[in-house]
């Protein structure tokens, strides 16, 4: 027992440390900078990269000097072949993120969510808190009241015959792709009883529902009349519904693996 010590702990989302990084080196640059952190695929390493521009050799001279880094953190971040870079290194994001608290920490642990910072002193950090038009979504921070309403996403389709790609181009054409590294829509392949799936997309008032009637090969057909804002209870049918179906898929993959496992191993064995 006398080896044990416990200590304070933040935990700090992907999408938390992209955002509140994103701003803080927005002000540092005097640029609206946004960016995407994410471990690497062991979990050991994590970097912070920009979304809608690269750091230019100048950048990371200001960046580090901001810092006060040292010889190594200099050496990680500067590109070696190349003016510039989206990424900016491990060393040099835990030193921006370290000026950005305000504080220092015992240990950083990088998981699949996001960072842990381990003996900290939480009394003393400077985090601010994220507003309720902040969307936390796949690792981006999307800042809603900078998106389309509703009306202006809906005026943008075709009044005749939407299809997917009309969404996937007025999300396109909105630089969602630049600005967030994602398109800020997702299709929803579960029928909800009476449309075969959906589209969702991120809209100014919240998540806007647009229903598809038929499918092709290469095009799924939008009911127009049928396009809504989701609410609460909306979207949680939508999700037991996708928890239903995944845990019954589930169910009937693992025993064809089982079958499958099964008769090759009769038949090694006849063998």
């Amino acid at each position: 027992m006398d080896n044990i010590k416990l200590c304070d702990a933040t935990r700090l989302s992907w999408g938390e440390a992209a955002y509140h990084l994103g701003k803080f080196i927005s002000r540092i640059l005097k640029r609206e900078i946004h960016c995407c952190a994410l471990p690497d695929g062991t979990e050991q390493y994590w970097g912070l990269s920009a979304v809608n521009t690269t750091f230019t050799l100048e950048d990371f001279k200001i960046l580090l000097a901001y810092v006060r880094a040292d010889g190594e953190t200099y050496n990680e971040a500067i590109p070696d072949d190349s003016k510039d870079s989206k990424s900016l290194g491990e060393r040099l994001s835990e030193a921006l993120l370290e000026k950005m608290i305000a504080s220092s920490w015992e240990h950083l642990s990088v998981t699949e969510d996001g960072i842990w910072l381990i003996g900290i002193d939480r009394d003393n950090i400077t985090i601010p808190e994220i507003g309720s038009d902040i969307l936390m979504i796949d690792n981006t921070a999307v800042e809603m009241q900078k998106l389309l309403s509703k009306d202006e996403f809906i005026n943008k389709l075709p009044k005749s015959s939407a299809t997917f790609s009309d969404i996937y181009d007025i999300c396109e054409s909105e630089s969602y792709i630049k600005d967030y590294g994602n398109e800020l829509c997702w299709k929803y392949s579960i029928c909800d009883g009476e449309h075969p799936g959906v589209f969702f997309v991120l809209v100014k008032e919240g998540i806007l529902c647009l229903p598809y009637n038929e499918s092709t090969v290469l095009e799924e057909y939008i009911d127009l009349s049928s396009i809504k804002l989701c609410d609460v209870k909306d979207m949680s049918n939508y999700y037991s519904r996708l928890k239903r179906f995944s845990s019954y898929m589930s169910k009937i993959l693992d025993t064809m693996v089982r079958f499958l496992y099964n008769r090759e191993e009769q038949e090694n064995e006849k063998a």
